[in-house]
């Protein structure tokens, strides 16, 4: 008793089990999941355990039927089955933890000891062996010194173990040499951790977690190998030797071959003569191939991926991934369309100490159906330099306007687009001081496009802002200053008026902040002054260009804006739960005076939609080449509540609206030859704008309902109003439904509409969409967007995935207008949709694939996660 009053608490229910008589051989379920058995003795005043029956021996039984010896080797790798119904593989190898030397020297431990005048030790019963973070173990050792009187070279016989972090061997025998980190096993089973997929989201997971966390993957590699070669501490060579992901009772596919490298150091397996099984049936026999065994990148083929797209027919893409040094690399696609031929893309990735950057070069050499070569371009880089300095640049360019719909349908942004960005900038920030210059300039997709739809190039833009906030006790100065050459080149002999912009801006603020509420007065002086050139055209629209006769403009206005809100907070009880509400009255007042702009041009200035934050904005036009008069104020009151106990919201709502003491005279007008009868602002004569609200509320603890809307009360509509219900338990179940309705959607007007006066179109649309996992295997995903103003569905897909513990495949089909729509009208949905499918397959464990395709589609759904419904 004495004894057991010095042991170290953490011991002691174990010591208290191996002191009572009878109780020798116990189970230890503390840090045991393996529920091995372990015998105890006293020494001292410690204690030394041991496991006993161990099932390491009966893995070299001859004449074991299949079934007992999957059970067999499953125990001595360390599988742990589980009950979790979304653990699809059933369950999960757990490693015992190493007891870590902490010094370099082998520490041995035997039951008995023999010792030789040659310096021999023969060591049997429990051997043990640890040396750092290796450990060795065998039912007999022979241990040799070298010349140095310490111990290297060990020969190994009777269920040899080598292990150590991530990894594991038995083998019948053996030799080892603790010195070099060298060894040698014969019929051997092994365990060895892996990735599931490179940049997978395991790769950031500890190896506990990877062990205990993985629901999907088992995280490692087992098989059996004749001889297993240690060459270091991170190298080992297998002959004759299979490898799987599975669990140890799974069979869904398996490689064998003559002769398997791995290296951890590196990150990469080499398999030579290798033969695939899948159901332990042979169907594909490999040469030679390479393939990673962790999260790092590495040259060779990835999973292909085949598809369907209606304008190009059926295809196939094999990627093949150059890792050509640490700091870039080249993703070689070549893809095989039946209807039209090969297309080879090449992606290069670039990163030095200043520069990183992205060049995609995309060739056919002969398009069967078209009779003509194909090919589309793009660069990006972004630099940095020191602290303050950095650059950007991007360029991209097509030989024809339907590449994007033919060759591209994996990638709906470049299917819709219209335009072909291209700039350059360099950056300047410090904490005071922000310059930037910008050249950018758009190439056009579709010619047919007018000549006012096309925006302007700007070279250069240059901006120059500073921020000195608490420059005094409170006052905040900011001073923004930009320079805009705009430039058009012309089309059919047709020009447009060009010049010159500069903008400064000049603002000081009196913030006043407390616990209860804030008041912030502010006073800016807008200076805009123009040089125009061009100033007179004809027209190529259909209506008259518009002239400009004053060469020199120069605008001038104040700007005061009065900003002021009220704090208020309650704690209450309901149903069981604390939660907090607070309240928040808010004013605020613009002043600016009116000054006829219509003799500035549009070069970069239109309208947005009426919405509850346009209560809060100075300017309701989206650029500078406008700002309108104002003497207004702003009411709102907006409330929210929160849980105490988690921090989440249940509900935010806002509701507010403008009072008007002065009508809107400025508008889109533009020239002294347009027709300016429809082109006012919204509510330009009226006393009131239109009530906006929002409205949050997580009415269930899965259920949201986020809505938004504006009402006119003077003609009793509901001018624009978008709901959304979302359902959504888990990173796996999302259900969406969403419903948007705009009276006048002036955000979609062309600049030749707005020259034209032409009324915004309404918009009106639902979309529904989800991601839901039937079960641990089985995954759904869809989308379908309707506009009811045209009567037309303008994307829809339908997605299906089987995941299995060691391999993944997935399906996806869908239908989308692409950018043959009217690029003149983008709200008249013309174009024809385009069918498209994808297929995906994926071995897990054995490589990965190229940046998916299906991602870009995925993330339209919102609550949407790479790592959550189909990854």
């Amino acid at each position: 008793m004495n004894k057991l009053m010095n042991l170290h608490r953490k011991i002691l229910p174990l010591a208290m089990l191996c002191a009572i008589p009878g109780i020798g051989l116990s189970k230890i379920t503390i840090e045991n999941p393996l529920q091995k058995s372990w015998q105890c003795s006293a020494n001292g005043d410690t204690w030394q355990c041991v496991e006993i029956n161990s099932n390491n021996a009966d893995l070299f039984k001859k004449g074991v039927l299949p079934k007992e010896k999957k059970q067999i080797i499953a125990d001595a790798l360390g599988w742990v089955p589980t009950n979790d119904p979304n653990n699809i593989c059933g369950g999960y190898y757990y490693q015992v933890p190493i007891n870590k030397n902490p010094s370099n020297e082998a520490k041995i431990n035997a039951q008995q000891y023999q010792y030789a005048r040659s310096g021999t030790i023969t060591a049997e019963g429990a051997v043990e062996v640890n040396k750092g973070n290796q450990y060795l173990a065998a039912d007999k050792a022979v241990l040799k010194q070298n010349k140095d009187k310490k111990i290297d070279q060990i020969d190994l016989t009777g269920n040899v173990n080598l292990s150590q972090p991530g990894q594991l061997a038995i083998g019948s025998q053996g030799q080892a040499n603790i010195s070099n980190n060298t060894a040698t096993l014969d019929d051997t089973y092994y365990l060895i951790r892996v990735r599931q997929k490179p940049g997978g989201s395991m790769a950031n997971l500890t190896s506990d977690e990877i062990d205990n966390k993985a629901s999907n993957f088992t995280g490692y590699a087992h098989g059996h190998a004749n001889q297993i070669i240690q060459k270091s501490k991170t190298d080992y060579t297998l002959k004759k030797a299979t490898y799987a992901t599975d669990s140890p009772y799974g069979n869904d596919w398996m490689m064998s071959a003559t002769t398997i490298d791995l290296d951890r150091e590196s990150g990469l397996g080499t398999a030579y003569n290798t033969l695939f099984y899948v159901k332990d049936v042979p169907i594909l026999y490999w040469p030679y191939m390479t393939f990673p065994i962790d999260n790092r990148r590495r040259t060779g083929f990835l999973y292909p991926t085949a598809g369907y797209n209606s304008n190009s027919g059926y295809y196939l893409s094999t990627p093949f991934y150059w890792n050509m040094a640490p700091n870039y690399d080249l993703l070689l696609t070549p893809t095989i369309y039946n209807h039209r031929g090969i297309l080879l893309d090449g992606n290069f990735r670039y990163l030095t100490e200043t520069q990183s950057g992205n060049l995609d070069v995309q060739y056919m050499p002969h398009d069967r159906r078209d009779n003509t070569d194909r090919k589309a371009l793009s660069f990006t880089d972004n630099g940095q330099y020191g602290r303050n300095w950095s650059s950007y640049i991007n360029y991209q360019y097509i030989g024809d306007k339907d590449f994007y719909n033919d060759f591209d349908s994996d990638n709906i942004g470049l299917s819709t687009q219209t335009l072909l960005d291209r700039q350059a900038s360099v950056s300047y920030n410090d904490p005071h001081w922000t310059f930037n210059t910008t050249v950018q300039s758009y190439d056009v997709i579709d010619d047919t496009m007018f000549l006012a739809n096309r925006p302007y190039s700007t070279l250069p833009q240059i901006n120059a802002n500073a921020a000195y906030p608490g420059l005094l006790p409170h006052m905040d100065f900011n001073w923004d200053n930009q320079f805009i050459y705009f430039a058009k080149p012309g089309l059919n002999g047709v020009s447009q008026v060009e010049g010159q912009r500069y903008y400064s801006a000049p603002k000081v603020s009196f913030p006043f902040q407390k616990s209860w509420g804030f008041f912030t007065p502010s006073l800016t002086l807008s200076e805009t002054a123009y040089t125009l050139q061009n100033r007179s055209a004809a027209s190529t629209t259909g209506f008259s260009q518009n002239q400009y006769p004053e060469q020199n403009i120069i605008r001038s206005l104040p700007i005061i804006n009065i900003d002021t809100g009220l704090y208020f907070e309650r704690k209450f009880s309901f149903n069981n739960h604390n939660y907090t509400q607070t309240l928040e009255p808010r004013l605020f007042y613009t002043y600016i005076p009116y000054q006829n702009q219509s003799n500035i041009p549009l070069f970069d200035t239109s309208l947005s939609n009426f919405s509850y934050a346009s209560l809060f904005q100075t300017n309701v036009f989206t650029g500078i080449d406008r700002i309108n008069n104002a003497n207004q104020v702003s009411y709102a009151l907006e409330t929210s509540v929160n849980d105490q106990d988690t921090g989440m919201s249940i509900l935010s709502a806002g509701i507010g609206q403008i009072l008007y003491f002065a009508d809107r005279k400025v508008s889109l007008c533009s020239g002294t030859n347009a027709d300016c009868a429809n082109s006012y602002v919204p509510f330009h004569d009226s006393t009131t704008s239109d009530v906006a609200a929002f409205f949050n509320y997580r009415f269930l603890p899965h259920w949201q309902l986020m809505t938004s809307g504006t009402y006119n009360p003077i003609n009793n509509n509901v001018d624009s109003q978008t709901y959304q219900v979302q359902y959504m338990p888990d990173n796996n179940h999302i259900f969406n439904v969403a419903y948007q309705n705009i009276k006048n959607n002036y955000a979609a007007l062309t600049p030749a509409q707005i020259q034209a006066g032409t009324l915004p179109d309404p918009l009106s649309q639902v979309t529904v969409s989800s991601i839901w996992r039937l079960t641990p295997h089985w995954s759904v995903t869809g989308l379908w967007s309707y506009a009811f103003n045209s009567r037309h569905t303008t994307n829809m897909f339908a997605g299906i995935q089987y995941d299995a513990c060691s391999w993944a495949v997935r399906f996806l089909a869908q239908r989308y207008v692409n950018s043959s729509s009217d690029p003149n009208n983008p709200t008249n949905i013309t174009g024809p949709l385009t069918n498209a499918f994808i297929i995906q397959f994926e071995l897990k464990g054995l490589g990965g694939s190229s940046e998916s395709s299906l991602d870009e589609r995925l993330t339209m759904i919102p609550g949407y996660t790479p790592n959550g419904g189909f990854n």
